[in-house]
This record gives structure tokens, sequence and C-alpha cells, in this order.
């Protein structure tokens, strides 16, 4: 059939709109998902950040507290310092971290 018939291309023209309607939303949902991904990335590297901060903050405070246990010979001292320490560090955290 060289000349196709009025509604052979009625057909293809309804069959190339239908196909370029779905490529105009495949585009812009990638375009949108895109968008999202990147806006999480960030919010993830910030997470990261934060974390890196409280994990150091952590590490130092174990490290400061190790150090002062070591000048200490009595378990019951060790054991008051430490409860005091607690108590302290657990009144204070909030604070530091900010």
């Amino acid at each position: 059939m060289a000349c196709p018939s009025e509604d052979d291309r009625q057909s293809l023209q309804r069959t190339k709109e239908s196909f370029e309607n779905r490529w105009t939303n495949v585009r812009r949902t990638v375009s949108t998902k895109r968008r999202q991904a990147e806006e999480r990335l960030l919010l993830c590297k910030e997470f990261w950040n934060e974390y890196e901060k409280f994990a150091e903050w952590i590490n130092d405070t174990e490290n400061a507290l190790k150090k002062s246990e070591e000048g200490m010979t009595s378990g019951l001292e060790i054991s008051k310092s430490r409860l005091k320490r607690f108590e302290v560090g657990r009144k204070n955290s909030y604070k530091s971290y900010d």
C-alpha cells in the first residue's frame, strides 16, 4: 500500500501524539525525581556533618573521662566520679552539643 488511507494517517497521528505526550511526561517525571534526589543528597550531607560533630564530641568526652579516671586508685572513688560526671554530663549534654 503506497498511499495510506485517511484513517491510517489519523491513527498514526494519534499514536505519534500519544508517544509525544508520554515522552513529555517521562521527561517531567525524571526532572522531578532528579530534583528530589539532589535535595535528599543535601539533607544526607547535612545529617552526616552533624553526625560527625556528635561522634567527635562523644569521643572527646569519653577520652576526657578516661584521662580523669586514670589517676584514681580506689574502685569506690572511680564509681563516685563516674556517677558525678554522668550527672553533670547529662545536664550539660544538650548545651554542649548546640
